[in-house]
């Protein structure tokens, strides 16, 4: 919120990326990590190189299962991610798509960059839901995921907007 108090709302902060128009930028991300760093406790900034940065953690699903969404999977091995290691040891990582503030995928329109924040790190759990919650950053705010999916049965994407809604952790069983 306090880089877009500073700087104004995202959409006007020119994230075009190198490959304009291209899904997922690394040029873009990199565009975008430079406005949010100065309000960050950084670490390590390990931008988007490949670089085993972040160990590999091998997340899950809040179900249990072994994750699929490649941005949880492939946190080093994508060179898209910008990859933050934060000074209380928890883990940041977003992307953007190279085209400003558009549709990303879900349900959600107007969205600039999709985050990850790992509030413990690489201790466990490594689950979403539990340790690992998702959000997207519109033009003018941060929202957290809203797709109805944080049931104990299911993948758990949209938990953080649970726990704003209901300030707890009791998770339905099944939808």
């Amino acid at each position: 919120q306090l880089a877009i108090y500073e700087n104004g709302t995202i959409d006007s902060w020119d994230l075009t990326g190198s490959d304009s128009g291209t899904l997922h930028d690394a040029a873009s991300a990199e565009k975008f990590a430079d406005y949010i760093k100065p309000y960050l406790n950084i670490m390590t900034d390990c931008g988007t190189d490949s670089d085993e940065c972040i160990i590999d953690i091998g997340y899950k699903y809040l179900n249990g299962s072994n994750t699929s969404t490649s941005d949880i999977n492939n946190i080093n091995t994508k060179s898209d991610l910008y990859k933050i290691i934060l000074a209380d040891g928890s883990l940041v990582w977003f992307r953007t798509n190279g085209n400003g503030c558009t549709n990303m995928g879900g349900n959600e329109e107007n969205i600039c960059a999709i985050f990850y924040y790992d509030i413990n790190g690489s201790t466990e759990p490594n689950q979403l839901g539990r340790d690992l919650f998702h959000f997207k950053a519109k033009y003018d705010r941060l929202i957290p995921c809203s797709e109805d999916d944080c049931y104990l049965n299911n993948q758990g994407f949209s938990c953080a907007k649970y726990i704003i809604e209901h300030g707890n952790l009791n998770y339905p069983q099944t939808r």
